[in-house]
Order: structure tokens, then C-alpha cells, then sequence
């Protein structure tokens, strides 16, 4: 080893025969030693936490009664929630449909399901309500509801 500084810092050519040798030793050794390290906890049920998912408790997760913030008058009736739990009953054809609503008025994006319109329109399949109410919604509310919609398709 030669010494370039005063500092007393060894210096080791990182490409010599030497260093090459005694850095792939020290792997070898430390590779040994981490493999002895492995512990093998067997079959114990202490030693073991189970975490179970249900399909249900994921749909609960998934909220789909929107807060409005603004009160929406319709055919007498004040609208301050809107409930889309029904686009779980969505079938193809409504999807259909919805899409094709959506591309007729000249709409196109690379992902549908998360456009504000595409969203309204299933929206409106949804909570039963039509989409002309949901069309007249300020924009604050119509983009609850496209998010509601967009995490409810894509999750």
C-alpha cells in the first residue's frame, strides 16, 4: 500500500490483483456468515400473523354517498347527498351506453374513466337521477363525483 497524503490514509489501487482478490474474499465471508444467520421459524402459529382481506371490507372502504357541498332543488326535493352505490349494479350495456354518450359529443382521452364527463355520465346511471341535474352541478361537487366514479371503476 502507498501513502499519496500526509493524512496517514492508506491508498489502495481499487484495480490491483490484490484488492480484486481480498474484496471478493470478503464477500465470499460475509455472504457465509449471512447465510448462517437465516433462521428458520418452522411451522409455529405464534410466530405467524395471518391477515385476511375480504371483498366486503373493501366495498365499505370504497365510499360512494357523496357530501354536495352546495344544495341542488329538484322536482321539490333538496338534494344534498348523492348516493352512487348503484353503479354497482352497472352492466355492460350501461357501460355501453355511457361510452357512447360520451363519444358522441366529439369527447375522446387516453383514459375515459377519468374525465369529468365520462364520470358524469355514469354518475347520472348511478344515483338515478338525470343527467341534465348532474350537468347543472357546480364544479367543486361535479369533481367529488368524478372522483368517486373514477376510484369506484379503477379500484
Amino acid at each position: 500500500m502507498k501513502n499519496n497524503n500526509n493524512q496517514g490514509i492508506p491508498f489502495v489501487d481499487p484495480l490491483s490483483k490484490d484488492s480484486i482478490s481480498k474484496s471478493a474474499a470478503e464477500a465470499v465471508v460475509k455472504a457465509k456468515d449471512a447465510s448462517e444467520k437465516v433462521v428458520d421459524i418452522g411451522n409455529k402459529d405464534d410466530d405467524i400473523i395471518e391477515i385476511e382481506s375480504s371483498k366486503e371490507e373493501s366495498d365499505e372502504k370504497l365510499d360512494l354517498v357523496i357530501n354536495l357541498s352546495n344544495k341542488y332543488k329538484f322536482e321539490g326535493d333538496v338534494i344534498e347527498t348523492l348516493d352512487l352505490s348503484n353503479l354497482k349494479n352497472l352492466s355492460y350495456k350501461d357501460v355501453e351506453a355511457a361510452e357512447k354518450l360520451y363519444f358522441s359529443g366529439g369527447n375522446f382521452a387516453p383514459v375515459s374513466e377519468l374525465t369529468a364527463t365520462y364520470c358524469i355520465v355514469l354518475a347520472a346511471q348511478g344515483c338515478n337521477y338525470p343527467l341534465e341535474l348532474l350537468k347543472a352541478f357546480k364544479a367543486n361537487d361535479i369533481t367529488k363525483i368524478k372522483n368517486a366514479v373514477s376510484t369506484f371503476l379503477l379500484s
